[in-house]
């Protein structure tokens, strides 16, 4: 799976949580600063991630979640592996 499927998958999780338009989802944009998100939205996106891909993100790695970026990176991470 390609980052670009990855990220077809995963902005629309981010836009429904941070109620936001897909178009609007700036993948380099930090959720917290630029979108409000909180930690329940974090984890809410991280969980629902999870379950998208069949994966497991550890609790450090979705701890050091800034942006949508940072989550397709660990998606492809589990990905590969």
């Amino acid at each position: 799976m390609t980052q670009e499927e990855i990220k077809k998958k995963v902005v629309p999780v981010v836009a429904k949580y941070l109620c936001e338009d897909e178009a609007g989802i700036d993948v380099e944009a930090n959720l917290r600063e630029s979108y409000g998100a909180d930690s329940l939205d974090i984890v809410q996106i991280v969980m629902d991630v999870e379950k998208d891909f069949s994966i497991t993100i550890t609790d450090a790695a979705a701890d050091a979640i800034k942006t949508t970026q940072d989550i397709i990176d660990e998606v492809q991470r589990h990905i590969l592996d």
